[in-house]
């Protein structure tokens, strides 16, 4: 089995350290590298964004703070505290609270 082949198995993800991750993608025998940089935030920036949009402590449940919002009916969950959250949950968080 040669080095394309060997590759070629399975999607590879690669972490280097907490700032850059290599995706390596095997397509019709073919290898398609893509590099970026992960962008993580810590969940005491995602409350002072909530705050700063009207969003108030309501209850503690566990280790996730619930926000409420005067004039909307969600309830938005934050991990808190966490230092750093993954890319997708702050994304879905600021989409629940309508910030994105």
């Amino acid at each position: 089995m040669g080095f394309r082949e060997a590759w070629c198995n399975e999607i590879k993800n690669i972490t280097l350290g907490t700032l850059f991750y290599i995706v390596l993608i095997c397509v019709q025998g073919y290898i398609f590298v893509s590099i970026g940089k992960e962008v993580e935030v810590q969940s005491r920036q995602l409350v002072k964004e909530l705050e700063a949009d009207g969003w108030v402590l309501d209850r503690v449940t566990g280790s996730h703070h619930m926000f409420k919002h005067p004039e909307k009916s969600q309830t938005v969950p934050v991990p808190h505290p966490k230092k750093d959250l993954p890319l997708g949950t702050v994304k879905a968080i600021r989409k629940l609270a309508g910030l994105a």
